[in-house]
């Protein structure tokens, strides 16, 4: 399992270095990647972090753009299966970390986890036990939130550990499962400097279908503080954030009636401030208005809990049923988990129009198939909030874009695949999308139309393709004979892709696991394979039938290499010194061409070309007597490094001998030293 501390700062001075520092003694022998998500600091205190961190990893934003985007900025650079939210204000103590993480598994990733949360001492960087918090309260009507302690929520057991059911988040510090926080469609990234953003997540959680779990045995420390001393918040996008929560978790009645109640609360129209408070934050909500009906549409068509239920989960005085007019409500039922039914989303507001984008729906995963075939992949939009519908008679403009980092898939390179954007135009929808290259990762859509001089995008979510592995017949059929069969099975157990042979999908192909960005069916190493040969097994096996062919011609000029280099012509007349002082005449000596077989053999038949290609398959390394790489077979030499010739008698011609290199005298460091017998003792694929 594959964790990603996300780390969020914004101006945090020596803090962030010492949340970094207090991350990295408590992780002990867990491996888990540290990304610090910074919101435009100016102090110094991330270029800190770089210096004396190697190992973290850092994304910026060039603007300020607040606690909720820069979440959001953090999780789409992390790589792990579970995201662990800290600030960089906070230190967790021992084992907590590992606590969590082992929570959000327990849980099946289908909840968010937090700690008990201690006040932390920024100054001698220290948790004050004496001062501690527990769960987290919501009320519905005013967004205000407060305390809860352990007695106060219901326990439930979780594995062997009693955890607490939370009402809601506070976002200092919890874990999620990466599925679950895509489900949740992620922290929203309209959001403004700061506020409920937790809340909100914490909502969307629990209407989802899902829970949020306390755990009072994990703790993290966090300064806590009355004002802000590093940036200002401003009134209205606070409560614009509100707007936004409410609008995308409250069904149409409770959203009009809150609307109502809250802009009569925060009427402060006076002679300084010409106009209220609550009609400028409606609109600096109202500039990020399409972004939140996406997000409503998607949430309310897939949740199983509304705000009523929720309301009478945790003993909430508002809202309940009878307070609303029958038409204004959904139907609700009592839902006791996810597989109940779900309320259909709620239109938008008359007159405002929305582009929504239908299909693919959120996350979903699309595969290459079997015979290395791009899927097809059908995107749909729609208009909403006009009326009659324009959806037909408008024209989309789509774009597609595939990203591939192989950096986040086991040991895989740095490298990134990211093929042409494609673009297209469209009378109405829907687009059927034809990838031109084979290629996988992460999938984005995007649409945009002008409606009523407006220019409306929606975008898509989570969407990603992922390969197949070839079907074991295929892949056979495909390889001309057992030989590249076998050398298949050894290098790769017949697979394309880091999953289960004969069809299984991942979306990382498989790399070598010496770290030297070797990939597919036949471990192509070098040189690099293109992009093609990454992705498509049948490009793949092609370069490896081509590889194996090129080192038979390689082969087979050997013999001739060697006789040609001055040292073997040193020998040679060595040799010949030594006859003629003995009496005898001197003879030609020429070096033997390596015998062959073709492949189509039996493994235990096969000539010395062949053998000598397998081995140049993995790589000739070393060097040989003569200063040529090192092949499968080598001119024997005397124990006094001399020539052994064989000479017909009578003759004055005679020829040198072959013998197989040994394991023990090939580099140990390079390649597999008995790489031909392990790949002929493979199972063919």
């Amino acid at each position: 399992m594959h964790v990603s501390l996300v780390i969020s700062a914004h101006n945090e001075g020596p803090s962030l270095s010492r949340t970094v520092q207090s991350c990295i003694d408590v992780l002990e022998d867990m491996h888990a990647e540290i990304v610090v998500a910074d919101d435009a600091s100016e102090d110094g205190s991330v270029e800190d972090v770089e210096r004396s961190f190697p190992v973290v990893r850092t994304v910026r934003s060039a603007t300020r753009c607040g606690a909720s985007p820069t979440k959001a900025m953090g999780a789409d650079a992390a790589r792990g299966d579970v995201l662990v939210f800290l600030d960089g204000h906070t230190k967790p103590e021992p084992g907590s970390l590992r606590r969590l993480i082992e929570d959000v598994a327990s849980a099946d990733g289908q909840a968010i986890v937090t700690p008990r949360l201690l006040s932390l001492d920024v100054d001698r960087w220290s948790n004050d036990p004496l001062q501690a918090g527990h769960g987290y309260r919501l009320d519905l009507s005013t967004f205000d939130c407060g305390w809860l302690d352990s007695s106060d929520m219901t326990a439930v057991r979780v594995g062997r550990r009693r955890l607490y059911e939370s009402p809601s988040l506070i976002g200092c510090a919890f874990a999620i499962s990466r599925q679950l926080y895509d489900i949740l469609w992620g922290m929203d990234r309209d959001m403004l400097c700061w506020g409920v953003e937790d809340l909100d997540f914490g909502l969307k959680c629990w209407l989802m279908g899902n829970r949020v779990l306390h755990d009072p045995d994990a703790t993290v420390g966090h300064r806590f503080r009355e004002s802000f001393d590093n940036y200002e918040v401003p009134s209205e996008h606070f409560f614009a954030n509100q707007l936004r929560m409410a609008r995308k978790n409250f069904t149409e009645g409770t959203w009009r009636q809150w609307l109502e109640f809250m802009s009569r609360r925060h009427l402060q129209v006076s002679e300084d401030v010409p106009e209220s408070l609550w009609a400028r934050a409606w609109l600096t909500f109202h500039r990020r208005k399409s972004s939140v009906e996406q997000e409503r549409a998607y949430l309310h068509a897939r949740r199983s809990r509304d705000e009523i239920w929720y309301a009478r989960r945790f003993g909430l005085d508002w809202p309940h049923l009878s307070e609303f007019p029958e038409s204004a409500l959904f139907a609700v039922q009592e839902l006791a988990g996810s597989g109940g039914p779900r309320p259909s989303p709620s239109p938008a507001p008359s007159g405002v129009p929305t582009l929504v984008l239908l299909s693919p729906p959120r996350n979903q995963t699309f595969a290459i198939t079997g015979d290395a075939l791009m899927p097809t992949v059908t995107a749909e939009a729609r208009i909403l909030g006009v009326s009659p519908d324009p959806t037909s008679t408008t024209d989309f403009h789509w774009t597609v874009q595939i990203t591939f980092d192989s950096s986040a898939c086991r040991h895989g390179p740095h490298r990134t695949i990211n093929p042409p954007a494609i673009t297209q135009t469209t009378r109405g929808t829907p687009l059927s999308i034809v990838f031109p290259l084979v290629r996988g990762g992460l999938l984005s859509i995007q649409v945009q139309a002008t409606v009523n001089g407006r220019l409306l995008t929606a975008r898509s979510q989570g969407l990603s393709i992922v390969g197949t592995n070839p079907p074991a017949g295929t892949l056979h059929a495909a390889l001309p004979h057992d030989v590249l069969r076998r050398i298949a099975r050894h290098e790769s157990q017949c697979k394309q892709f880091d999953a289960q042979a004969d069809g299984g999908t991942s979306g990382c192909p498989l790399f070598s696991g010496d770290n030297l960005g070797g990939v597919g069916v036949m471990q192509l190493t070098s040189p690099p394979p293109t992009d093609d040969q990454v992705w498509s097994w049948h490009a793949n096996i092609d370069e490896g039938i081509r590889r194996l062919s090129s080192k038979v011609t390689s082969a087979r000029a050997y013999p001739a290499q060697v006789q040609g280099t001055q040292r073997f012509r040193d020998l040679v007349t060595t040799f010949n010194a030594a006859r003629v002082a003995s009496g005898k005449p001197p003879v030609q000596v020429t070096v033997p061409a390596f015998s062959s077989s073709g492949f189509a053999v039996p493994v235990g038949a096969l000539g010395q070309v062949e053998l000598d290609a397998i081995r140049g398959f993995n790589g000739w390394g070393g060097r040989d007597a003569f200063g040529l790489p090192l092949h499968e077979f080598r001119v024997v030499l005397d124990a006094t490094g001399g020539l052994v010739v064989d000479i017909p008698v009578g003759s004055n011609r005679g020829s040198t001998r072959w013998e197989r290199v040994p394991a023990a005298a090939r580099p140990q460091t390079f390649g597999d030293p008995d790489y031909v017998a392990h790949a002929l003792a493979a199972t063919p694929c």
